[in-house]
């Protein structure tokens, strides 16, 4: 996380082109297998998700029958295959706190190149939790037609 803007910001490049990776984030059934691979036990249920400007964003991830994590948000700029920008709120946030995330895509000579921008207060496991999840997505995309 950078102390000076509050923002964690990473790059990586993923192994497929922005359609593909933009199709990750918009399409539910994508979402849910990388969001929370089932090699951790984990399954997300994908509660809403209109890629649209003022659609939205709600997901729950269970461990068994007990709900362990809730993401939810609004979609503020929705540019197919260049940018995803949304609101995030999620459990544990300080009561109230809204932050954003955007997601800009780019090709890449390896496929796409991704900046994921998590700002305005991110929650502190943000960073850790992202590097994670755009693990998930590279492996995704590597084991997709």
């Amino acid at each position: 996380m950078n102390a000076e803007t509050d923002a964690v910001c990473l790059e990586r490049v993923l192994p497929a082109s922005p359609g593909r990776v933009f199709d990750a984030w918009t399409r539910p059934d994508w979402l849910a297998l990388w969001w929370t691979p089932p090699s951790t036990g984990l399954l997300t249920e994908v509660e809403a998700l209109d890629p649209v400007v003022g659609g939205a964003l709600r997901l729950s991830v269970h461990a068994g029958t007990q709900v362990v994590a809730r993401v939810w948000g609004v979609f503020e700029q929705v540019e197919r295959p260049r940018v995803l920008a949304f609101t995030w709120n999620s459990d544990g946030d300080c009561e109230g706190a809204t932050s954003r995330v955007t997601v800009s895509l780019r090709p890449h000579p390896r496929g796409c190149a991704l900046t994921l921008v998590h700002s305005q207060g991110p929650p502190a496991q943000a960073e850790p939790s992202w590097r994670a999840m755009l693990a998930n997505l590279s492996d995704h995309l590597q084991g997709s037609p």
